[in-house]
Parts: C-alpha cells; structure tokens; sequence
C-alpha cells in the first residue's frame, strides 16, 4: 500500500512539473514565423533562403523585400540555426500556476516527514501553534501530546495557553464527537503554568462529568418513581477522577412538577459520586439513588423525565471547582393505568427457594447496633438495631426479592427490623447483583432476646420503591428459630456477640471509659 502511495505521489509530481512548463511555453497561436531570442513576429519581413520560409506578399509592386539577416527587435542572426521558430505562443498563467500549487503542496506533504525522518523529531513536532490548533480533534492524541510538552517544555504566553485550553475545552464539549483522555493531560499541564482563565476552567469542570438517570422503567400514578443517579460519560485525564455532589434541583415527569418522595431510609441527598478516567483508581460509587411520588394525575403512557441538579466538586478528586453548576439529564418511563400493576409476585421454583432461604438462614441471628447517642456526658445509648446478614460467598438467586423483615420471639410478638431486597450495584467497570437490608429496629425497649423466628414476607410496596424490580419473589419465608446476638462495631471484634441488648451497652459504654 505504501508503495502505491510512493508511486501515485511521484506521478503527481510529474503532472505538476508537466503543468508549469505547459503554462509557462504556452500555447501556439498562430504558424507565424518569429525570433527564438525575443518572440518577435517576422512574418512581414524577408528573411534568409536557408530557413525555406517563403517570402511574404506585400502588395502589387514588383519590388523585392530586402533579406533581413538580423532580428529588429533584439538584434540576434537570424541566419543561426534555429534562430527562427514557427508560430507565436502565449502563456498560460492559470496552467502554470495549478501546476505550481501541485508541486509545492505535494512537496509541503514531503518534507515534514523527510525532515522528522533525519531529525528524529515527530511531524507534528514541526508544525507552529496555529496549525496544530486547527488539525486538533477529541480522538486525536498525537496532538494533544504535542500541545502537552510544549506547555511542559517551553515558555508560553498566557495567549498561547488560553488558546490550548480553549480547544481544549471546546473539544471537551463535544459530546457527539471521540474523545481523547490525552486532552485532559493537556489541561493537567496547563493548571501547572498558572491559574485558568475563570471562564474555561468552570467550562471544563461542568463538562468533565455526563450525569444520567435510569429509572424505575414502569409506574403507577401515585407510586413512588425512583430512579438510579449514574456517572454517564467522562472526558477527564487518563488517572483523573471527579468526585461531586449532585443536589436535586427538580424533577419533572410528563412536565409535571413532582414532589421529592421523602424516606431517609432509602433515599439520600445529596448523592456523592466519583468518577474516574480510564486509568483512574479512586474509590467510591457511582451511582446514587433518589425517587418522587408521581402525581395521581399523571397521563398514562411513556413520559420524559426531566432531572435538574446543582453540580458541585467534593474533595477526593482531581477536578476542582467549589461553583455550584446546574446540569440536566433525561430519561423516559412508562406509567401504567391504576388498573395495571408494575410489579408481579412470582411463585418461586424449588431451586430459587432453597437459594433464598441458604442466603438468609446462619447459626444465629445477628442485630448489629449501627446508631448511637450520648447526652452530654452521659453514657451511650443504642437507637437503632439492623439485621444483618452474611451473604458471602453464598449464590443470590435469579429472582428478585423485596421482603420486609420480621423477628418474632418465644412469645409470640413481632419485631420489624428492615427492608430486605435485590438490587444491582457498579463499580470499578463491574457490574453485578446483589442484596440490601434498609431500616431497622428502632423500638429498643422491648428487643427480642433468646431464640427467636427471622420471618420474611414479601411486599408490594418495597418492590415499588425499587428502581429496577418488575417481578419478585412471592412467597413468605419463615426459618427455623435461632439465638439472638447483639453487635457493635463501637466494641472490639474479641468482646463482640452479646445475648442481650443490656450486656452491649454495658460494654459500649466500658469502652468509651
């Protein structure tokens, strides 16, 4: 292929050398006879035997045309071979200079590689600033690493540098285009020289993070929507990451105003998130979960969502920028008539309920207190006590589960300590499944001691708070009685386990002293 290109550039190169001597000769016009020194026309004039030109009518007389041996014009011989050629020619002007314009653009083309190939130094390593901005795109990182070390390497004016991170900024912007994480080193390279220019620096970080919002994908008027808030798009620096919190500004379905649906249990604000370039390593999730109640008013059908939020940079990352900036993400939902359900119990098979019951059953049943308070100088008091189960590395069945979580002891009485159900998780590029216990027991008073009954019952109304649950797991589970334990994390791992609430707090409040 290399050769084809070779042969087909030498070929152009002839054709222009062609063309420019084409333009310059010119064209004949004419058989006229005329001085090859000057181009002056001899066609009047009687000039030597030897060049076998006849010898011109110039009227009746019988006179005869003295023989002219020199050239009028310049003074040349004309009895020189040759001196004298047939026809007059004019130049092309437009031949020649298509010609030139070939010639000088295929040699343009030629000698930046011919000259990086016996200096050692890059094509584009050669160009000046001007023309490497205007080559400049998202995907092309061999610019990008050039317009990187001469912002390492050489003194810039702070012209130069805004106009590198202009296009920076501007390529940045361009979501529908390729994009390089080589243009956020650029940028890294530029913070390093100075301050950014206020303008492009709250432009990059605005653009630095595409926020989406996948929805529950079907809802009743009425319902709660709830909706995952997910790091879409990133266009940072190979090792960057952007850690942000996205405050809800509003939310709209069908242009309808929502009203936030409000369980502190399941549903956090702000939602702080962490994003990551391709090489980045920073911990933390990214995504988030939010919801609203849908209005009962609502139109069936599909309807747009339409989320507002209030973007800030949070510490942990590279980018930084403590300006609030507003950014909009749209998705669709599907609401159903009232007469409709979107969620399904489902009978479970005999497989999907021995994985159900494996995940849950343990040796005992473990309350971690997981929420303290102290009053002045007083001691440690428990507020709250959630169930907690080790699910590693047992299997998640394929069905989902959205139960309510229940202790029943010896005498009979039942304890409600939380929300139990499937959900899906990401990070570090992995997706998966996996499950949650939201809530707890709070009404610690009269807590459950001894053996006790865990009991699951399944429930509509905790599939609905879910963003991705359709069908669930319908039946009520109830495992074999077993022995309480209270745990803290608030009292080392050697003193952990305790029948009763009273012996936790006992040794809670040891360990403060």
């Amino acid at each position: 292929m290399s050769a084809l290109i070779l042969l087909a550039l030498i070929a152009m190169l002839v054709v222009g050398v062609m063309l420019v001597r084409l333009g310059l000769h010119g064209r004949r016009i004419n058989r006229d006879p005329v001085c090859r020194d000057c181009g002056f026309n001899l066609a009047s004039l009687r000039l030597p035997e030897m060049h076998g030109i006849a010898v011109p009518v110039v009227g009746e007389t019988s006179g005869e045309l003295p023989v002219i041996v020199t050239c009028p014009e310049c003074g040349g011989g004309l009895k020189r071979a040759k001196a004298i050629r047939i026809g007059e020619r004019r130049r092309m002007p437009i031949v020649a200079l298509a010609g030139a314009v070939l010639v000088l653009g295929l040699l343009a083309t030629a000698v930046p590689p011919l000259y990086a190939a016996l200096t050692g130094k890059g094509v584009v390593g050669t160009l000046p600033l001007g023309v490497l901005l205007l080559m400049a795109n998202g995907a092309d990182a061999t610019v990008a690493g050039e317009l990187e070390s001469r912002l390492l390497k050489t003194k810039m004016g702070s012209a130069e540098v805004d106009a590198i991170v202009s296009k920076a900024v501007e390529l940045q912007g361009n979501w529908d285009a390729e994009w390089s994480p080589k243009w956020g080193d650029v940028y890294e390279a530029a913070t390093l020289l100075g301050p950014i220019r206020p303008d492009l620096a709250d432009a990059w970080s605005r653009q630095s993070v595409e926020l989406l919002v996948v929805p529950r994908p079907a809802v009743n008027p009425g319902d709660p929507l709830p909706f995952h808030i997910q790091i879409g798009k990133t266009r940072l620096n190979r090792s960057g990451s952007a850690s942000i919190r996205a405050d809800i500004d509003y939310v709209r379905v069908g242009g309808v105003e929502c009203e936030s649906f409000n369980d502190p249990e399941l549903f956090a604000s702000p939602g702080y998130l962490v994003a990551n370039g391709p090489a980045g390593r920073s911990g933390g999730p990214d995504q988030s979960i939010a919801a609203v109640r849908l209005p009962q008013s609502i139109s069936s059908g599909e309807q747009v969502i339409d989320v507002g939020f209030r973007v800030k940079s949070a510490p942990g990352g590279t980018v930084r920028d403590t300006t609030a900036r507003s950014q909009r993400a749209l998705s669709r939902t599907m609401v159903l008539p009232a007469s409709e359900s979107s969620t399904t119990p489902v009978v479970p098979t005999d497989r999907i309920r021995q994985l159900t019951r494996a995940l849950f059953d343990s040796k005992q049943v473990v309350l971690q207190v997981d929420s303290w308070r102290t009053i002045g100088n007083g001691p440690a008091e428990p507020v709250r006590a959630a169930l907690e189960v080790d699910s590693w590395p047992k299997q998640i069945p394929d069905l989902d589960f959205a139960f309510t979580a229940w202790l029943i002891d010896a005498s009979g009485r039942e304890h409600y300590v939380g929300d139990a159900f499937t959900a899906p998780w990401s990070g570090g590029g992995q997706t998966g499944r996996t499950f949650e216990i939201r809530g707890g027991l709070t009404n610690l008073t009269n807590c459950p001691s001894g053996s006790v009954s865990l009991v699951l019952r399944p429930d509509e109304s905790v599939a609905k708070r879910s963003p991705v649950i359709r069908r669930y797991y319908g039946e009520e589970i109830k495992l074999a009685p077993k022995r309480v334990e209270f745990r803290s994390y608030q009292v080392p791992d050697s003193q952990r386990g305790f029948g009763t609430l009273d012996q936790l707090v006992e040794a809670a409040n040891a360990v403060k002293k």
